[in-house]
């Protein structure tokens, strides 16, 4: 279990919107832990934690693959910033 209090949400179907900034259609699982804060489980060993401000400061998006932080990006209604790769040494 990844956080000790979460309530899950749903399975989002392939036909939304919410898929397709991901490259196609994705099954996930979405867990949400408040108002501001969700975890999808994807089915290939990924997940992504979504952390958002009120207004328009938009959410941080942080992936993981296998346990590892992958790639970190900022996303608003007015934007989107590319990924930024993380490398470990």
């Amino acid at each position: 279990m990844l956080f000790g209090c979460v309530r899950y949400v749903g399975r989002i179907g392939r036909n939304e919107k919410e898929n397709l900034h991901i490259g196609g259609e994705m099954d996930y699982k979405k867990i949400k832990i408040n108002e501001s804060t969700y975890v999808k489980l994807f089915d290939d060993d990924r997940f992504e934690v979504h952390c958002s401000a009120t207004g328009p400061l938009g959410a941080e998006v942080y992936s993981f693959k296998r346990g590892y932080l992958e790639w970190k990006q900022r996303r608003s209604y007015s934007f989107v910033s590319k990924r930024y790769k993380v490398t470990y040494e």
